[in-house]
């Protein structure tokens, strides 16, 4: 259903959530909205933000299910050791895949402004940023007739021909497009981002014993909402299954169904990425090295959780074939994907302090 998006330029949040394809999915949703979003992939990088007198938000969109620290235990640090009142009213908005988490009533005594199950639906995420972000005295287009809908965006043609639709068994293509407004190359992103996100998860997975059942469920829990949230239902369903079973203790039945489940899940992961290659051969042209100033500004990047700037660096850095450093560029296209900022702050500060001491 279409429905007028309202943007707000203004507006700047943070979401938190594990699994990076998660973190792309909400992104892809706020798109239109056009405010800045950042994204963290746990409740200690959150509380972190929060501490930092030098970036605020005005929501934070917060996972539920989280390994080392939870959704509830991260908002309950921020409303109460961060001490300020910033951290005290910010809105935070519970994230969860759970439909048997709990009524929303539980969250909202929990340190929660508002809840909402995921896969996201856009007309209730668009009425909690009514409610809890948008500001009429901070909206300069408030009552102006140019405020229209801001959905697909004209610019860079995906590797997907724009006159294909797709036919891969697992996911619903037509209704993952109409997910994210129709917006072609913000569903394909997302893809690309589940595609190496999954691959990660499921080589966890596959030597589960009764000791890691707990962990085993929080990494089907993320393979469960980061599926339905590109419209793979089939094997969002197995991994809800899953870990259903694992939460009730039930290693014989986890045991018995996680070599199916992972060979269904690889069988996508092929399809989407045999969808992803490139028909024409590699045309880039070739360089000796990496553009050290880009590095340079990754870095910067990566030390203050810049993952827009982090993403427009990579492609840039990605134009191009090098001779040296190729596979420099490869793990940190892996890292970007999977947003470890700290890795990559760390390699290029401790590289660039190499080639200073080596010049000397």
């Amino acid at each position: 259903m279409k429905f007028t998006r309202i943007p707000m330029p203004y507006a700047k949040v943070l979401i938190v959530d594990d699994v990076p394809t998660n973190l792309d999915v909400a992104k892809g949703i706020l798109k239109p909205y056009r405010m800045q979003v950042d994204c963290v992939t746990s409740g200690i990088e959150a509380v972190e933000r929060m501490r930092n007198p030098m970036v605020r938000y005005d929501a934070i969109f917060m996972d539920y299910m989280m390994p080392e620290m939870n959704g509830i235990e991260t908002a309950r640090i921020i409303r109460e050791e961060v001490d300020s009142d910033y951290a005290r009213s910010i809105p935070i908005i519970a994230l969860t895949a759970d439909s048997d988490v709990g009524s929303e009533e539980m969250f909202l005594g929990k340190g929660f402004q508002a809840f909402l199950s995921k896969p996201i639906n856009a007309m209730r995420m668009d009425s909690i940023l009514h409610q809890w972000v948008g500001d009429e005295k901070r909206e300069p287009f408030a009552n102006s007739a140019s405020m229209h809908n801001a959905e697909a965006e004209p610019g860079k043609t995906s590797q997907i021909a724009e006159e294909e639709t797709p036919r891969i068994e697992g996911i619903d293509w037509q209704a993952g497009l109409d997910y994210f407004a129709g917006n072609r190359n913000a569903y394909i992103s997302v893809i690309r981002s589940y595609v190496d996100s999954t691959s990660r998860i499921i080589a966890k997975i596959c030597s589960v014993t009764k000791e890691t059942l707990a962990d085993y469920a929080i990494h089907v829990h993320g393979i469960k909402g980061s599926s339905y949230g590109i419209k793979a239902h089939g094997i969002g369903k197995q991994a809800e299954e899953l870990e259903h079973a694992a939460k009730a203790g039930d290693f014989q039945l986890v045991s018995q169904n996680t070599p199916l489940f992972v060979e269904n899940a690889e069988k996508l992961l092929d399809a989407l990425s045999s969808l992803l290659k490139p028909d024409t051969p590699d045309t880039k042209p070739v360089k000796y090295a990496p553009n050290e100033s880009l590095l340079d500004q990754m870095e910067e990047a990566a030390a203050n959780f810049k993952i827009d700037e982090l993403e427009d660096i990579m492609k840039s850095l990605e134009c191009f074939k090098y001779e040296t450093q190729a596979e420099l560029i490869v793990w940190l296209h892996e890292k970007v994907n999977q947003m470890e900022f700290l890795p990559i702050h760390e390699r290029l500060a401790q590289r660039k302090q190499e080639i200073s001491e080596g010049a000397k």
